[in-house]
């Protein structure tokens, strides 16, 4: 059960994203999740303490969502895995579980590298590629002096926004901050400036052929990800080109260029990340006091789904909620249609039967859905 909680946790919070920031999220979410077994030690603790702990952790992890996509998707992982382990009595040992789920993981990632191997499609860096080619292309029409530029320019700026497109709808689709987009807003800029250098007057021929044997090494080096050798720009053509070339594949200015009292006010939390994290801390809270203090059973079901809902970097807390309340009502609409059907000792015995993942709250042993102190 805990291996395929694992894998799923993985493959729910999968993104368009390049494959190598999927294994650096792998790489980062997995720890955070697998440690967060460990807090069901708190379910010997007094309750009070576990509301206060848990609502720390939970103010923690909402203003580190605020620097980090990675990490808002750890986190929230993390509170899950919190939710059940204090939870649900059959977790313990929790060294066990915690490895049972870092074996899941291992085997999300294995698949994956298997994808890597056997898909060669690089959306991504096909859409990069192609931005950079169809600036050579409009470059060599202005080296070669052709009158009527409007054919190369329209495929020059179609390719600059479906690159522009494609950043835009990963960072919709991430859980926070994230440099991927970063670096993609750079680099429309960029290649923005050099559009605006190729289309004026007096753009000159001589260095528009350099710059177009230029991009198309680099269109060609970008699908091999192997950068280029920095060029000497001269001339205003092939300083935007040295200015796109930095964009894809050098960082931009140091941080270390600003003042330390500068810097050191940029990294605080601003005063919308800290009253969110505050709201998803006294949820938390109140969500473990309801565990405790509701005589319902597998009550902490409650934590766990606030976890999910009221994390604020994940879109509006509302039509979540909204959407969450509305599978439960479906959900339980189901059960109750196929436990109609399931009259028979034949329905019976399949239901005695049925996995862990497929129905919540059956878990080996005796569950109570909740811990004394």
């Amino acid at each position: 059960m805990w291996i395929s909680m694992g894998t799923l946790l993985l493959a729910a919070g999968e993104r368009s994203v390049a494959y190598p920031v999927r294994f650096r999220q792998i790489a980062v979410t997995t720890p955070l999740a697998a440690a967060a077994y460990f807090l069901g030690a708190l379910s010997q603790a007094p309750h009070a303490l576990t509301v206060v702990v848990m609502a720390v952790i939970a103010f923690a992890c909402g203003v580190g969502s605020g620097y980090s996509s990675t990490f808002s998707v750890g986190s929230m992982q993390a509170m899950l895995i919190a939710a059940i382990a204090i939870g649900v009595p059959a977790a313990a040992p929790y060294w066990k579980a915690a490895a049972l789920f870092v074996v899941g993981a291992a085997i999300y990632a294995l698949v994956l590298a298997v994808e890597v191997v056997i898909d060669p499609r690089r959306p991504q860096r096909a859409a990069e590629a192609d931005m950079i080619r169809a600036l050579g292309a409009l470059s060599r029409c202005r080296a070669d002096g052709t009158a009527d530029l409007a054919a190369a320019r329209a495929r020059a700026i179609m390719a600059i926004d479906a690159f522009d497109a494609m950043g835009i709808a990963s960072r919709g689709t991430a859980h926070g901050p994230t440099p991927e987009y970063v670096r993609a807003s750079t680099v429309v800029r960029a290649a923005d400036q050099l559009l605006a250098r190729l289309l004026a007057d007096d753009a000159e021929p001589e260095l528009c052929g350099r710059a177009a044997d230029r991009l198309e090494e680099g269109a060609a080096a970008v699908m091999r990800r192997r950068p280029l050798t920095p060029i000497d720009a001269t001339g205003d053509t092939l300083i935007r080109v040295r200015m796109l070339e930095d964009a894809l594949w050098r960082a931009g200015p140091a941080h270390d260029e600003l003042p330390v009292a500068e810097r050191a006010r940029l990294a605080l939390p601003g005063v919308a990340l800290v009253s969110s994290a505050a709201r998803l801390a006294l949820c938390t809270g109140l969500a473990y006091a309801a565990f405790y203090l509701l005589p319902v059973a597998h009550s902490y079901w409650i934590a766990l789904t606030v976890a999910f809902v009221m994390k604020p970097d994940l879109g509006s807390i509302f039509s979540r909620a909204v959407l969450r309340s509305l599978g439960t009502v479906a959900g339980a609409a189901i059960a109750v249609v196929v436990g109609a059907l399931l009259t028979t000792s034949a329905g019976e015995a399949s239901r005695s039967r049925c996995s862990p993942p497929a129905c919540p709250g059956r878990w080996p042993g005796p569950i109570s859905g909740r811990r004394s102190s």
